[in-house]
């Protein structure tokens, strides 16, 4: 996405893909409700993002909330 100007898009998805990896990398991999949640609002966001592009309007997801959401939930901890 980045290498055709979409860029909000792209870190949109590579905060996804961090969280992702990060869970993985976990001893114990828990895909608890939080995480679920967020897939699916991060799935539907970026689905809709693309069929705004496609259609060559403004797309609405807020991509600073979702990189927000996949930062809190990549340290839950901290």
């Amino acid at each position: 996405s980045r290498m055709v100007g979409l860029n909000d898009f792209g870190e949109v998805a590579w905060a996804c893909e961090q969280l992702f990896n990060a869970r993985l990398a976990e001893a114990q991999v828990s895909a608890d409700a939080p995480l679920l949640e967020f897939a699916a609002q991060a799935l539907a966001a970026l689905s809709s993002w693309a069929e705004a592009l496609e259609a060559r309007e403004a797309p609405q997801a807020d991509g600073a909330a979702l990189i927000a959401q996949a930062h809190a939930l990549r340290s839950p901890q901290t």
